[in-house]
């Protein structure tokens, strides 16, 4: 069992930095975009 916990925390872990990462993946997709207004118009 303690093992298994173990293994949670990493994986918990390993999603905090996929998220911290795609988020910050985003921020730049999102300032590429704003150069092209026919993107933001269709929000």
């Amino acid at each position: 069992m303690a093992s298994s916990t173990h293994t949670d925390t990493n994986t918990n872990h390993n999603n905090d930095q996929l998220i911290k990462i795609a988020t910050e993946q985003w921020n730049e997709l999102n300032k590429k975009l704003e150069h092209f207004p026919k993107f933001q118009n269709k929000n």
